[in-house]
């Protein structure tokens, strides 16, 4: 197993780095060409976008970040009336994503669709005179998803089919994360957080964990037993997969959940919450 993701991890790299390459050359081709100087609008997208961001109120809980892309839109000249350049503009796609970089927020992705969404329209609108950046483009796309998620995921188990989000783990990945011996999943889990689309494929596999461990705690009568849940949370603890898959503060928070549950399970009627309440208070 160990030479096995040795050999994957290679092979990723080896691709990551010709894919860069073969992209960085058209790239520089298209600057010589004059292509990334050509203009292109995107105000009406982008001011789409950031009107979306308002209606779901993420300008409220992510100030900051909504003040900067706003002030650097209008320092690449991409939000006024007149277009801006093909340069400029995937600058502003490039900041996108170093400002709304935190996987553990969801609220850096919900924020970062809708721009992305718009600048990457305002790039497929580049007119023929930008002949040169569109193939450099086209390139980048290409390889980007020959390493990504799915790319390893294929090579982890040989699945030919899949068809899902590279942030989405297959069953057999799911169980082999699940029921593998912890070292190989460290393994796993790591060789992942370096590959695109792989940091959000972790936090999709630990989210349906919990939602089995819940179910799993869950009666026939559709009530909770915290009991039972805090009885699988230990079990997971002690595998190691706790802090493997959320991170040492996130599965200490679980630990302490999953204490305060157990707890309330076992008072006196009458004095706090009883068995019934436990549920809501989880």
């Amino acid at each position: 197993d160990e030479e096995f993701g040795r050999a994957i991890k290679n092979t990723l790299q080896r691709r990551q780095a010709e894919a860069k390459a073969k992209t960085g050359a058209l790239y520089d081709q298209a600057e010589k060409q004059g292509a990334m100087d050509v203009p292109v609008y995107a105000g009406d997208n982008l001011s789409d976008a950031f009107g979306e961001i308002r209606e779901m109120m993420l300008d409220r809980r992510l100030p900051a970040e909504y003040k900067e892309l706003a002030q650097l839109a209008d320092e690449l000249g991409l939000s006024g009336v007149r277009p801006a350049s093909i340069e400029n503009i995937e600058k502003y796609r490039q900041q996108i994503n170093y400002i709304l970089n935190d996987p553990t927020n969801s609220n850096h992705s919900r924020m970062a669709i809708p721009l992305k969404k718009a600048v990457d329209k305002a790039l497929d609108n580049a007119p023929d005179s930008a002949a040169a950046y569109k193939r450099a483009r086209a390139s980048y796309a290409r390889d980007k998803r020959e390493t990504d998620g799915n790319a390893l995921v294929t090579q982890i188990m040989g699945n030919k089919k899949r068809t899902d989000s590279p942030a989405t783990a297959d069953e057999k990945v799911y169980r082999k994360i699940i029921t593998a011996p912890i070292s190989d999943v460290k393994k796993m889990l790591g060789d992942l957080a370096k590959t695109e689309g792989g940091v959000n494929m972790i936090h999709n596999i630990g989210q349906r964990r919990m939602t089995d461990l819940i179910d799993a705690a869950t009666k026939t009568d559709g009530s909770f037993n915290s009991a039972q849940f805090a009885k699988e949370i230990k079990k997971l603890d002690q595998s190691g997969r706790l802090e493997a898959l959320y991170g040492p503060s996130r599965a200490e928070e679980l630990r302490n959940i999953a204490e305060v549950g157990r707890n309330i399970n076992t008072l006196p009627y009458g004095h706090s919450a009883n068995v019934s309440q436990s549920g809501n208070t989880m």
